[in-house]
């Protein structure tokens, strides 16, 4: 079985886009990423089964991804606000 992967081509990473723009993204990413790690340590633990290893890795990869995926969707605009500053510091 052969698996074609040329149609798989990462949105999140144009080679045409401003290498600023995409580190700005990334910075949005990790902030985000930072405010679901703090939104999920306020949820209580407990229920039938105790959460093990297993889901907590989980849970972390699907933060990082979920948060990588809002930054570079540009649903919350803070790296298009940090881009603008960073390109036109005096302006």
């Amino acid at each position: 079985m052969r698996i074609d992967n040329a149609h798989i081509v990462p949105v999140l990473y144009n080679k045409d886009e401003d290498p600023l723009l995409t580190a700005c993204k990334e910075f949005e990413s990790i902030f985000i990423n930072q405010l679901f790690k703090s939104m999920r340590r306020t949820v209580p633990e407990g229920g039938m089964l105790e959460k093990g290893m297993g889901e907590e890795v989980f849970e972390s990869f699907l933060d990082e991804e979920i948060a990588r995926k809002a930054a570079h969707g540009n649903s919350y605009g803070l790296a298009h606000m940090l881009y603008n500053q960073l390109k036109n510091p005096g302006g």
